[in-house]
């Protein structure tokens, strides 16, 4: 029988873990100090959707292979190794490590025991070095600190988990590194040992990077639609190009959102005001950047239309993106708002989307057509597959005007526009 892993969290990054590894047969004992939301989660009630995690939990309980524990101190007992998977809360700054803390505190008075500490939530770099020099200094058995940074996008976070690139474990202490690696190695056979501080700063460089090439793209993605360049034929040809790679964000679209890069790029930028007393020019230009970026659907409106009362505009594709139920990080929310101020009648639509009715002012459809209905502009946020299947036909049938605005560049520009649609897709080359 496989060792017991315990896992303390009940958000996104947590649930992630807990069914990656029940998927590999472990048994899982989930922690967390708020009892309710381990209540809802032992009910099966998902704080948010992940494809396959409902079914895997569904399974585990019934199998009793997951542990919901509701006494703490009894139960951290039976593990030598917790992950601390707590799903980091974004503020204006960074990140609130003050509840991070609180809870690290709360696991570390409930086990006097000698164990290994897994943390996998996003925080600055020098963090886990603070709360290991704090908490150590105060006990008799040592705690081990492990930072495992995770590089996990909603939508697939448990594939991803299962299947990893690579996996980074942050702890000079060559036992524990490959105690972790025989346990690990289930996900990677690539495995990377560095220090803690060396762990945490390889996932503000992962985001930051990625930051910048999506960034990079953004720029040149104006400049194509200008000159009538479609950047998606150019990006899959770079792909090719072994200093670039196959997984690059070199295609063409809409920026990032969602916080978890926005919140890195913080991080990061107030370690170089404070730390070297320069301003991080690159960095402050990634994010204006990609701010401005991400407004070109709402750009391209008010070139198009001077007046904005009562237009009919429908959006598909809401939430952040495909296969998740969150509006967090969701443009789509963010133009609403935005044009429904300027007098515009909002229309929404999303298979993912678990609302009724209306929110605020904006009207949720249950159907594409519904959505489609008479609508002057039509604009696609989120690649989605649905999506895929509009022709020009159904369209032109459904919609009051014929235009189109594909910031997913999802549809076929040269169907649509040989009949008579004005379409604008991002940095596809074709811009109405």
């Amino acid at each position: 029988m496989k060792k017991t892993i315990g896992i303390y969290g009940t958000t996104h990054l947590a649930l992630t873990i807990s069914a990656s590894f029940l998927k590999k047969n472990f048994k899982v004992i989930l922690f967390d100090k708020n009892f309710i939301s381990l209540k809802k989660i032992q009910k099966l009630e998902m704080p948010i959707y992940e494809p396959n995690m409902y079914n895997i939990f569904s399974a585990a309980i019934k199998n009793k292979k997951i542990k919901f524990s509701f006494n703490p101190k009894s139960d951290l007992k039976k593990i030598d190794i917790l992950y601390f998977a707590e799903d980091s809360t974004k503020t204006k700054e960074g990140v609130d490590l003050n509840k991070l803390k609180k809870s690290i505190y709360f696991v570390s008075k409930n086990k006097n025991e000698k164990f290994i500490f897994i943390i996998s939530s996003q925080i600055p770099v020098g963090t886990c070095e603070v709360i290991k020099k704090t908490l150590n200094s105060k006990r008799k058995n040592n705690i081990d600190f492990v930072y495992i940074p995770e590089f996990l996008r909603l939508g697939n976070a448990i594939e991803l988990y299962m299947n990893q690139d690579y996996i980074i474990i942050g702890n000079d202490n060559k036992k524990i590194f490959n105690k972790l690696t025989k346990i690990l190695e289930i996900f990677s056979k690539k495995m990377f040992s560095m220090s803690l501080s060396e762990a945490e700063f390889s996932k503000h460089f992962a985001n930051i990077y990625v930051a910048s090439s999506v960034s990079l793209v953004s720029q040149f993605s104006q400049l194509a639609n200008n000159m009538n360049i479609n950047l998606t034929n150019v990006g899959l040809a770079l792909r090719n190009d072994k200093r670039i790679g196959p997984k690059s964000y070199i295609l063409p679209g809409l920026g990032f959102t969602g916080g978890n890069i926005e919140r890195d790029l913080k991080v990061v930028s107030k370690m170089i005001r404070a730390k070297l007393n320069r301003i991080p020019i690159m960095l402050d230009a990634i994010l204006k950047v990609n701010t401005h970026h991400n407004l070109t659907p709402i750009n391209i409106i008010y070139s198009k239309f001077k007046n904005l009362k009562n237009k009919k505009i429908s959006f598909l594709g809401v939430t952040y993106k495909e296969n998740t139920n969150t509006l967090r990080g969701s443009l789509t929310m963010m133009y609403a708002k935005k044009l429904i101020q300027k007098g515009a009648k909002v229309k929404i639509y999303d298979a993912d989307l678990n609302l009724n009715n209306k929110i605020d002012k904006i009207e949720v459809c249950n159907t594409v057509d519904k959505c489609l209905h008479n609508a002057d502009v039509l604009i696609i946020v989120i690649a989605k597959k649905e999506y895929k299947n509009l022709s020009p036909k159904k369209c032109k049938k459904l919609m009051g005007n014929k235009y189109i605005i594909d910031a997913a560049n999802m549809l076929s520009a040269k169907k649509f526009i040989k009949e008579g649609f004005s379409y604008s897709g991002i940095g596809t080359g074709y811009s109405a």
